[in-house]
C-alpha cells in the first residue's frame, strides 16, 4: 500500500498541471476550435446562399440558380441591423419577371446600403 500513495499524488499533480491555463492540453482544443471557425468563416458565403436558394425557389416561387442565390443572399440573410427583405410581392409577378425583380431590388438595396458588388 505505501507505493500507491505517491502514485496517486503523482496523478493528482499531473491532473493539476493539465488544468493550468496555457498548458499544452488546453492549447490544442483551442487551436482546433480556431481552425474550424476559420474554415467555417471562409465558407459563410455558401452557408448564406443555401437558405437564399431555397427561399427564392420555394417561398418566392422564382427559378434561380445557386450562383444567383449566392449573389442575392445578402437580401435574405439579414444585415447588421437585423433587417432582411422578404420580397413576398415577387410571387404576384409573372414568372418571367420575378428574377429580374429580385435583381432590381438587390441593386436598389445594395446602392442604399453601400454594398458595392453583386457579382
Amino acid at each position: 500500500m505505501p507505493g500507491r500513495i505517491p502514485r496517486r499524488l503523482h496523478d493528482l499533480h499531473r491532473l493539476r498541471s493539465l488544468s493550468r491555463p496555457g498548458s499544452k492540453s488546453e492549447s490544442v482544443p483551442i487551436l482546433v476550435c480556431v481552425l474550424v471557425y476559420a474554415w467555417f468563416a471562409d465558407k459563410s458565403e455558401v452557408f448564406d446562399a443555401v437558405p437564399a436558394y431555397f427561399y427564392g425557389r420555394n417561398d418566392l416561387q422564382t427559378p434561380i440558380t445557386f450562383d444567383e442565390a449566392r449573389r442575392l443572399s445578402f437580401l435574405f440573410a439579414g444585415d447588421a441591423d437585423g433587417q432582411w427583405y422578404r420580397l413576398t410581392e415577387t410571387r404576384k409577378l409573372p414568372e418571367g419577371a420575378r428574377k429580374q425583380y429580385l435583381f432590381d431590388a438587390a441593386a436598389r438595396t445594395s446602392s442604399a446600403k453601400g454594398i458595392l458588388n453583386l457579382n
